[in-house]
């Protein structure tokens, strides 16, 4: 069963933070006008540390973008890096899976801080 997608923007906004001025461009770009989801505990299991509980991430992209991060493996592989480094600071949680998806042209500046939509 396919739980809700809830968009988390302090996600995105930390996987910017943490790929740094001098990550992989399309990444970053990618970051910076996509728009990130999660879709809370997809998994969960037991460690060390007690009960991870596992979050599928969804980054949806306008098509033309899209197209171009998802034929990059070092796009695709610096976003997977960010996305999961920023969820793993929330402790007890982390990514399970993160997808890629066509989304709408985004309506707000093209700005990693830009205001949340509301």
């Amino acid at each position: 069963m396919i739980g809700a997608q809830v968009e988390d923007n302090d996600l995105r906004l930390r996987a910017v933070d943490v790929m740094g001025p001098l990550g992989e461009d399309l990444a970053r770009g990618a970051l910076e006008t996509g728009t990130v989801f999660v879709e809370h505990d997809v998994a969960c299991w037991e460690g060390s540390h007690g009960t991870t509980r596992g979050h599928r991430v969804i980054l949806r992209l306008p098509a033309t973008q899209h197209k171009r991060v998802v034929a990059s493996h070092a796009a695709t592989d610096a976003l997977q890096a960010s996305l999961a480094a920023a969820m793993a600071e929330r402790v007890g949680h982390s990514v399970t899976d993160v997808r890629l998806e066509i989304g709408e042209e985004p309506g707000l500046a093209s700005s990693p801080y830009r205001n949340p939509r509301g």
